[in-house]
C-alpha cells in the first residue's frame, strides 16, 4: 500500500534532514537522520534499488487491477467485437452504391430498386446496433474495474496515511498529502481505465 508515496516520503526526509544541523560532537556519518525514520515509520524493510522500482510499481498496479481480469475480459472482447462491427458498415454502404449504380440515369427504374438494397440497409443499422453494444460493455466492464481498482488504493493509502507518526505530519504540508490521495490516484485510474481501453 505504500508504493504510491514512499519515493516522495524519503525525498520530504532527505529535504528536512539537509536542513537540520548535526548535534555538537557526533559524526555526520552516524546521525539519525529523518530519512531512517520515516523508512522506518512506512514499513520499509529495505531500500530497493533506481532499477527495480518502476517494476515493482507495475507489479503493484496489477495487484490492484488483477482482482478484475474476467471483467477486463470481457471488455476487451466487446472491444474486438464491436470494432469488428463497426468496420464492417462501410463495406455495407459500398455494397448499396454498387448495387444502385446500374439504376443511376434510368427513370423508369425507382419501381425496379432489388430487395437487396433493403437488406443491406437494415443490415448496416444491426451493425450499428452491434457496434454500440460492443462500445457500451467494453467501457463498462473496463472503467468499471479501473473505479473498484482505485477504490482498493484509496482505501490502502488511507490505511498508510493513519500508520503514520505524528511527526511525520508536522513536517509535511497538508496540500501534499490531498494532491496524493486526489489527482495522483485520478491518474493511476485514468492509467488502468481509459489508458487500457484506447
Amino acid at each position: 500500500p505504500t508504493w504510491l508515496c514512499a519515493r516522495w516520503t524519503r525525498e520530504r526526509a532527505q529535504s528536512l534532514d539537509a536542513e537540520i544541523p548535526s548535534p555538537p560532537g557526533r559524526n555526520n556519518g552516524h546521525r539519525h537522520t529523518l530519512l531512517g525514520k520515516a523508512q522506518q515509520t512506512s514499513g520499509e524493510a529495505s531500500t530497493t534499488t533506481t532499477n527495480s522500482r518502476p517494476q515493482s510499481n507495475i507489479r503493484a498496479l496489477f495487484a490492484y487491477i488483477s482482482p478484475y481480469a474476467v471483467r477486463l475480459t470481457i471488455g476487451f472482447i466487446a472491444i474486438l467485437g464491436g470494432s469488428f462491427l463497426a468496420v464492417r458498415i462501410p463495406s455495407m454502404v459500398r455494397r448499396a452504391i454498387d448495387d444502385l449504380e446500374p439504376l443511376v440515369g434510368n427513370p423508369g427504374a425507382a419501381d425496379s430498386i432489388p430487395p437487396v438494397i433493403a437488406e443491406t440497409f437494415w443490415g448496416i443499422v444491426l451493425l450499428a446496433i452491434g457496434a454500440a453494444l460492443g462500445l457500451f460493455l467494453a467501457r463498462f466492464c473496463v472503467i468499471s474495474a479501473s473505479r473498484l481498482a482505485e477504490q482498493r488504493l484509496r482505501n490502502d493509502f488511507f490505511k498508510h496515511l493513519q500508520s503514520l507518526s505524528r511527526r511525520f505530519y508536522h513536517s509535511t504540508p497538508t496540500g501534499d498529502l490531498l494532491t496524493r490521495a486526489g489527482s495522483d490516484i485520478d491518474q493511476v485510474r485514468m492509467l488502468l481505465g481509459p489508458g487500457i481501453m484506447y
